[in-house]
């Protein structure tokens, strides 16, 4: 689900802007980032990403507190991190997710296509 929000046309007025992945971004980089960013927003309780999905995006948590899950051998589910604003969901140079996301309430995120962003960082 995508929401329009007050800072989605600026990364400065961006409530994370200078604690995320973006935050030693100049001027520049940050016009690189919004040619490939977007906005997604997921309900409390809702499936973010799931385990071993292909990673086409990245994302910084903007607001709201996920979980990383993985389910153990027995069947029950383990927790093993809480994301919260300003945290990275995804690992450049990985193709796959190694955990699932749940969001445990309302969650933005402000995703970057992984291949473009990886392209920047190795630039």
């Amino acid at each position: 689900m995508s929401e329009p929000l007050a800072f989605r046309n600026t990364c400065h007025q961006c409530p994370i802007r200078h604690r995320a992945v973006c935050s030693s971004c100049d001027d520049d980089e940050i016009e690189q980032l919004n040619q490939f960013k977007s906005y997604q927003t997921f309900l409390a309780g809702q499936s973010i990403a799931v385990r071993g999905d292909a990673l086409d995006v990245v994302a910084s948590v903007v607001s709201g507190t996920a979980t990383l899950e993985r389910a153990v051998e027995d069947g029950r589910t383990q927790i093993v991190g809480l994301l919260l604003p300003s945290d990275f969901i995804g690992r450049p140079g990985r193709e796959t997710l190694q955990y699932d996301v749940t969001a445990v309430t309302d969650v933005t995120l402000c995703s970057f296509q992984r291949r473009p962003f990886e392209k920047m960082l190795a630039d």
